[in-house]
């Protein structure tokens, strides 16, 4: 794997989950809810790996294709990894 995002949903009033998202081996697009009490970023092996605390809307609007919101706002290496799996999103459409 070459990149990973684990997206905590801890800003929600729920019991949301943390999902992983990554770019496959083979350059596909791979998700996973992660097991309460596992670390999310110890379930991959990728080069380059962020998180990132948002609402599953926030989440759902950028797997959409959406850039307005407050989802991705973080650094350059969160950036990185956001532009890394919507290459691999888009070009799935």
């Amino acid at each position: 794997m070459t990149h990973a995002l684990a997206v905590c949903g801890c800003v929600t009033l729920d019991d949301a989950p943390t999902w992983l998202l990554y770019v496959t081996a083979d350059g596909g697009f791979g998700w996973t809810s992660v097991p309460d009490g596992d670390e999310s970023l110890d379930l991959v092996d990728a080069g380059f790996s962020a998180v990132e605390h948002a609402a599953p809307s926030d989440v759902l609007a950028w797997l959409q294709g959406s850039t307005c919101g407050s989802f991705g706002g973080g650094g350059t290496e969160l950036r990185a990894v956001l532009e890394a799996l919507a290459q691999v999103i888009t070009a799935g459409r």
